[in-house]
């Protein structure tokens, strides 16, 4: 354990599983933006130096199966669906808006959008007359470890 991160967890930082895990206990009613940021500061305080934050445009693909995450939306629902799924190997990912300079995850678009779709979204979801899309969210680290940067020309 790296000091950075022993020193944060003394002053009560906590990861945002455990704080889900309070808040469906009943110990916690809310998961506040300030708890998110924090939660945020433990994880990066554990990535290794070398860490490469992603920006805004870059173009990656993907070297080896890679599990990312990927909500569902509704038009006619208030909640979207989603759930983890392996992102192939030698699909391509292009990294959406970014909203923090050190992002411990990032929202993407897959180029080839209708392969990924087939690929990666359940098929009942795809059937759904309210189904409006899906996004992809994957981590800092997965995409540092299973992803190679092809076009590092961001548009931000």
């Amino acid at each position: 354990m790296n000091l950075k991160y022993f020193t944060l967890r003394l002053s009560g930082y906590k990861t945002f599983d455990e704080m889900y895990k309070e808040l469906e206990s009943g110990k916690r009613k809310e998961i506040s933006y300030e708890d998110g940021q924090r939660s945020a500061a433990l994880t990066r305080a554990l990535y290794p130096k070398n860490i490469r934050y992603p920006k805004e445009g870059e173009v990656y693909i993907c070297i080896e199966d890679a599990e990312i995450n990927y909500m569902t939306h509704w038009m006619m629902k208030a909640f979207t669906g989603g759930d983890k799924t392996i992102f192939p190997k030698d699909e391509k990912i292009k990294i959406s808006p970014i909203k923090h300079a050190k992002p411990i995850s990032v929202y993407c678009l897959a180029p080839d959008r209708e392969k990924i779709e087939k690929l990666l979204i359940p098929q009942t979801d795809r059937e759904e007359y309210d189904y409006d899309g899906f996004s992809l969210l994957i981590d800092t680290l997965t995409l540092n470890r299973k992803f190679k940067i092809v076009d590092g020309n961001a548009d931000a």
